[in-house]
């Protein structure tokens, strides 16, 4: 296989942020088994990348942009250059687009699959969120409700919500208010990685008790899932089918409440591909991608 794959010439730049230059320990062993394929590979920071640096052979690989929601529109200046410059990136950048806000859940409700029930409050109709969250509680009968940006990451300003008062402030790009999923105590989270569009892995994100986010900022237990339920499957599949089938990765996240299995999110940008938790990942991984390379 090595010799096959190091014929080729690209150069690719894993992304990252300031914060966390070199990445993680993962996407370090992603590097390090690319160079080691024959690649030119690394790590850098998206607002430091030198552009100067990149040809027709560079490849750009964002997962770990894991700040582009806190200077936003700092990003959506980057991505508008590496399109000027026709930079490759994978996702490509109709995808990451599209997934940067999280409205394009609606379409995945709208395509009837599952999610938990839902309101979407849109930056250009703050003046009715207080009207639209109270009619949304009466309709639903629900009483406990969830709040989060709909441009937002790692579990950033998402809450219980108890408060209606100043949400126009706090949420600036429009948020998402959503039913509280009581199983996440129990059940946590259930994460499918795809390749191509086709399942590879899944791992499931205990969380600790008293939480329901379940992410690693909030000292969530990553486990191996191993045998992953059909529901859950074809859920993840329907999914990365609807708003996904050109994508090199995906990562479906689904939460169960006791009865159905609920889509929470579909990860096309930066999400953890959790490499060190399967053993063939960074292989399936490098084939996918030299596959849509060439």
């Amino acid at each position: 296989m090595k010799s096959m794959l190091s014929k080729s010439k690209n150069d690719f730049v894993i992304l990252t942020c300031k914060a966390y230059e070199q990445g993680n320990a993962a996407l370090q062993g992603l590097q390090a088994y690319l160079v080691n394929l024959g690649f030119k590979a690394r790590l850098e920071a998206w607002q430091k990348l030198d552009f100067a640096r990149l040809d027709e052979k560079s490849v750009l690989l964002p997962l770990a942009v894991w700040d582009y929601s806190l200077d936003f529109k700092a990003f959506l200046s980057f991505l508008k250059t590496c399109e000027q410059k026709k930079i490759y990136m994978q996702n490509e950048l109709s995808l990451i687009k599209t997934n940067l806000n999280k409205i394009y859940l609606k379409s995945l409700q709208d395509n009837a699959l599952s999610l938990p029930k839902s309101l979407f409050l849109l930056e250009d109709e703050k003046l009715f969120w207080q009207e639209q969250i109270q009619a949304f509680k009466q309709n639903t009968g629900l009483k406990e409700l969830i709040i989060k940006p709909l441009i937002g990451q790692s579990g950033y300003k998402v809450k219980r919500l108890t408060e209606l008062k100043e949400l126009d402030k706090e949420y600036e790009n429009g948020a998402l208010v959503q039913e509280f999923i009581s199983g996440i105590s129990e059940f946590g989270e259930l994460c499918l990685i795809f390749f191509k569009a086709e399942f590879c892995y899944a791992i499931k994100r205990e969380v600790p008790k008293g939480e329901f986010r379940a992410n690693s900022a909030y000292r969530v237990i990553i486990k191996p899932c191993e045998n992953v339920p059909k529901e859950a499957l074809n859920l993840a599949l329907k999914a990365v089918q609807s708003l996904a089938k050109s994508s090199l990765y995906a990562r479906v996240d689904l939460f169960y409440d006791g009865k159905n299995f609920l889509i929470n999110e579909l990860e096309l940008i930066e999400p953890s591909l959790y490499f060190d938790f399967c053993e063939n990942s960074y292989k399936s991984f490098v084939k996918a991608l030299l596959e849509r390379l060439n």
